[in-house]
């Protein structure tokens, strides 16, 4: 299990987010496992690393995985995103997401985003 589980009922989307301090960085193995273990759950998946601060951030940075989040404590009104066109929201079909089930793939539309 993530470290946090955060529900976006208006938008049915799952933020499953690990701390660096708790099961580490979201990896490509560990977004690999936490997408086969939330498999059958209907809402969008979007992965979260939550660091502490940025030289945290440094440390684990190259561990980090594609097409997921990242959240800096001392900077709470940010959000990194790695990689692909979905901003805030779950990750989208591409070259980095052939670990996710196809349930976990919505469309993406761009007026949400706004």
């Amino acid at each position: 299990m993530p470290d946090v589980i955060v529900h976006m009922p208006e938008r049915n989307w799952l933020r499953l987010i690990d701390t660096v301090t708790g099961n580490g960085p979201i990896s490509p193995a560990r977004r690999s496992e936490l997408a086969e273990l939330f498999s059958a759950v209907t809402a969008g998946l979007i992965f979260v690393t939550a660091v502490p601060d940025r030289r945290t951030m440094a440390e684990f940075f190259s561990d980090i995985a594609w097409r997921t989040e990242v959240w800096v404590a001392d900077e709470p009104g940010h959000v990194i995103h790695l990689d692909g066109q979905q901003v805030h929201g779950p990750a989208t079909t591409g070259s980095h997401d052939t670990d996710l089930p196809s349930n976990h793939l919505p469309i993406h539309n761009p007026q949400e985003a706004q």
